[in-house]
């Protein structure tokens, strides 16, 4: 008993002692930096400029336009598995053939978009040229339509169902370590085996560089099968090679796991968007480092498409996955402590004493959890709008089978909450433009929907509207038909609403205002939005590739059916294409540009 006594006292010494020690933020922290809210523009906009000019400066040098203010033009690519890699691929294709890749100055990406971003850079850093890269009939596209399983390395059933064996063995075979290092003791140990799996599939698919023979020159193997890149890249020499070919930078963004605290709050984009980039790694909560990376780039990649992971599930079932050492995020040494004290602390420290230690989860802990970047902000727009990119390219590729657009909606809200910005895209918000005609007020006087407005949106006859005050418009429906629009009295004319439906892939919109001052007088900055959706209007299916044609005639095999995902918003849990896949998610991504963006292809430099 007494030496149980003793023991208690030891611990308690040690919390004691160790708790007050310090942290250190690198870098500039945003709640106390960058104010967005109007306020007096002119002293705003100075101090907003020198903090971007602080803190993103040396990204600015790889501008194409002036290097000496925020980025013109950058590209965010969203989260979605295979799908958004395919269809983001595609999208790169159709934005070099439109020369509008070149003029890019920043990109952005979340997840499977990481995909798509971190093959475009590594292939480049392997000395492809975009020309090489993007030849639909070179080795470059070939291998990734013919290597889209991210789950086995086999086409063969026997072998894929003997892979699965050893990797569930593996699994099995590091649940004591696990226990112990992550249970008993809290060491943050990253020993989840379907992690490292699952990175090799990236590589495997996305980091390897295909040889003319259809093998890859980069591959590293282990017992006869291709396991992942031979030599690792990280963000230090991707840095040093995209300022020799002047490439635009990059970010890959993962989120941060926060507890509610004095500092920050979990909640907030600004806190829990966890970038990295060639030139520094961090978050506003924690702070940013410019060097000592803690992962390479196919990590990092890995990183922000740990979707399955426990911290988003309910307490019973995230315990249980926890414990089974299925997740999939990430553990990174927290820089921000000025010590070791603690970290050896809490490392002695077993179970439940180092609850009482230090939290999991905040700036004091001594590791910083990373998961999938669409835990936060899914678009991976953010961290752009942050930089105040002047135009940006949204790509919007996450499963969206009814066009709910959750993530816009996500960060249309974020936008307003912490930066008191309004994100406005109207093709959305409102709906597409259905029918319009001259508003002779009989709509606004009886109720009755004009004749000449049933015979435009082809109602019939038993059509009635009700005013939505709340919304400012007609609710129009057709008991007949079931069609629903909206109306709206828009400059003296009548303007009849249809809910999305796909038909309008490319839509543009704005992010704004934002007080700056770039020198010669304060301005207010409003950000454009080009937003392209991953959609397909089955109406005029013939417009499309072929590729696109033939797989939208195909019968969905079992899962599909199952799931009731049908192509393009097929299941992001379905991860491992065969090449009639990948080529249709990719040849539509590439037709949407083609197709839709001719005009800003148009566009001088200097517009951009």
């Amino acid at each position: 008993m007494k030496g149980m006594r003793c023991l208690l006292l030891f611990i308690a010494v040690c919390l004691a002692g160790s708790s007050g020690c310090a942290v250190h933020l690198a870098g500039d922290r945003l709640a106390g930096g960058f104010r967005y809210l109007p306020g007096s523009e002119k002293t705003l906009g100075r101090e907003n400029f020198a903090l971007l000019k602080r803190r993103y400066g040396r990204e600015w040098r790889l501008n194409h336009g002036d290097r000496n203010a925020p980025p013109a033009l950058g590209l965010a690519m969203s989260g979605g598995g295979m799908r958004s890699a395919a269809f983001n691929i595609g999208v790169l294709q159709g934005l070099h053939e439109a020369g509008l890749l070149e003029r890019l100055d920043l990109m952005s990406s979340v997840s499977g978009g990481g995909y798509a971003l971190s093959w475009y850079y590594l292939q480049r850093y392997s000395g492809a040229s975009d020309a090489e890269l993007f030849d639909p009939r070179g080795r470059f596209q070939r291998y990734l339509e013919e290597n889209g399983r991210i789950l086995t390395h086999s086409k063969s059933p026997v072998v894929r169902s003997a892979e699965y064996l050893v990797k569930a063995g593996a699994n099995l075979f590091s649940l004591p370590f696990h226990w112990l290092a992550n249970g008993l003791f809290d060491w943050n140990l990253n020993l989840a085996p379907y992690r490292w799996f699952y990175q090799n599939a990236i590589e495997r698919e996305f980091h390897l560089t295909p040889a003319a023979d259809g093998g890859a020159v980069n591959a590293s193997r282990f017992l006869g099968l291709t396991v992942g890149v031979g030599k690792e890249v990280g963000f230090p020499e991707m840095r040093a090679f995209i300022e020799r070919k002047e490439m635009p930078s990059f970010i890959i963004n993962t989120t941060v796991r926060i507890t509610d605290s004095m500092e920050h709050y979990s909640a907030d984009f600004r806190n829990a968007v966890f970038e990295f980039t060639p030139f520094a790694y961090g978050s506003d909560g924690f702070g940013y480092r410019s060097g000592g990376f803690p992962v390479d780039i196919h990590t990092a990649v890995a990183i922000s498409g740990a979707a399955a992971d426990s911290s988003i599930m309910p307490a019973r079932l995230g315990f249980m996955f926890s414990a089974m050492n299925t997740d999939l995020g990430y553990n990174i040494p927290n820089p921000n402590l000025e010590s070791r004290e603690p970290v050896i602390v809490h490392d002695l420290l077993p179970a439940p004493f180092y609850f009482f230690h230090r939290g999991n989860h905040d700036i004091r802990a001594t590791s910083i959890y990373l998961t999938d970047g669409g835990h936060s902000d899914n678009l991976g727009a953010f961290s752009l709008v942050r930089r105040l990119c002047r135009r940006i390219i949204i790509v919007d590729a996450e499963h969206d089978p009814d066009y709910r657009f959750l993530a816009y909606r996500k960060l249309k809200q974020r936008l307003r909450a912490e930066m008191g910005v309004e994100f406005s895209l109207p093709d959305i918000d409102r709906g597409l433009v259905a029918f319009t005609m001259e508003d002779d007020g009989s709509l606004a006087r009886t109720g009755t929907v004009p004749a000449a407005m049933r015979a435009g949106l082809g109602l019939g006859e038993k059509a009635a509207a009700s005013y939505d005050a709340e919304a400012g418009a007609w609710m129009i429906s057709d008991p007949g038909s079931g069609l629903v629009f909206t109306a709206r009295r828009e400059g003296g004319r009548l303007v009849a609403f249809r809910p999305y439906d796909g038909s309008k892939p490319v839509m543009r919109g704005t992010i704004g205002w934002f007080p700056l001052d770039l020198g010669h007088g304060p301005e207010r900055v409003e950000i454009e939005v080009i937003y392209i959706k991953l959609s397909l209007d089955r109406q005029h299916l013939g417009q499309y590739p072929e590729s696109v044609r033939s797989y939208c005639r195909r019968k969905p095999d079992w899962l599909h059916r199952r799931a009731g995902s049908f192509f393009p918003h097929e299941s992001t849990g379905d991860i491992s294409y065969g090449p009639a896949q990948f080529a249709a998610y990719r040849d539509l991504g590439r037709f949407i540009v083609e197709r839709f963006m001719p005009a800003l292809a148009r566009q001088p430099r200097s517009a951009l």
